[in-house]
């Protein structure tokens, strides 16, 4: 009995600290637990990092960091993009080495192989015999592959030919199409100095960031952030009347008819944002 009376006060001890720490894990798993060092919660990529490594995306490196700062070259992104979209035994199949300069050996041919011979979101022979694998992939170069690999109908406002950024004003520019397209689905936006910067080095943050807006729209999650587009670019365009900035206002009326298709089809339950083709 006396046993029992010392032992009483150390169990309740006991018993409070495991509920307390597990109120803390409750809590830390409904925020959200950290996966990577150097992006903490706070961090403007922490929802992608976390999504993405989710997903089996993107992983860290060994050090426990995602290095979101970090230059993302051609050769990664080509991984980045056809992994979540294809078989591990599909890359095991035998293809030709098509380009000069990505010999079968190194361990991202499969995965240009692939973008090239099954997705057809690369340029290969005859048009080029070289991938340049090293070079840092830039936002049109892998909004394209991004989008063809996951079978987006970028013809859905085809009906656009007007400028949709200060820099993206030619609709017969390759990009244009992808660019648009991202546009809609709030997978971009302009910065303060009114560009889309189709030609910007992306880091691994820039990459997650594109990666993650896409499935939210695609998984029809980001529809507010879309309306706050749409309202913001409406707000430009009174901006730019009143000062008489016809080009600027133009620019920003497509900008708000973009952000408004955009947040329909999200808001359409059975809406599908992929071409009507079979499969991969």
């Amino acid at each position: 009995m006396y046993y029992a009376e010392r032992m009483r006060p150390r169990i309740h001890s006991s018993l409070s600290f495991l509920i307390i720490t597990a109120g803390l894990l409750s809590l830390e798993t409904a925020f959200g637990m950290q996966s990577f060092l150097d992006v903490p919660v706070g961090h403007r990529a922490f929802d992608a990092f976390q999504d993405l490594s989710a997903r089996d995306i993107l992983q860290g490196y060994d050090d426990g960091t995602a290095k979101p700062e970090k230059l993302v070259n051609r050769a990664e992104a080509a991984k980045i993009i056809v992994k979540p979209v294809t078989f591990d035994d599909q890359l095991k199949e035998n293809f030709t080495q098509d380009y000069d300069d990505v010999s079968s050996a190194v361990w991202y041919f499969p995965y240009v192989a692939r973008a090239f011979h099954i997705l057809k979101i690369i340029d290969g022979p005859p048009q080029t015999t070289v991938f340049h694998g090293e070079r840092t992939v830039i936002r049109a170069e892998l909004l394209k592959m991004m989008l063809l690999a996951n079978n987006a109908d970028i013809t859905l406002d085809n009906d656009i030919h007007l400028p949709i950024a200060i820099d993206v004003n030619n609709p017969d520019e390759w990009f244009y199409p992808y660019m648009r397209f991202a546009l809609s689905a709030g997978m971009i936006t302009p910065q303060d100095d009114g560009l889309l910067h189709p030609e910007k080095e992306l880091t691994r943050e820039d990459t997650a960031l594109l990666l993650y807006n896409f499935y939210r729209y695609r998984e029809k999650k980001g529809n507010q952030e879309l309306v706050s587009r749409a309202e913001n670019a409406i707000f430009y365009i009174l901006n730019a009347l009143a000062e008489e900035d016809l080009d600027s206002a133009e620019i920003s009326a497509t900008q708000a008819l973009l952000s408004a298709r955009g947040t329909l089809r999200s808001s359409i339950p059975n809406f599908s944002h992929r071409k009507h083709t079979s499969d991969f």
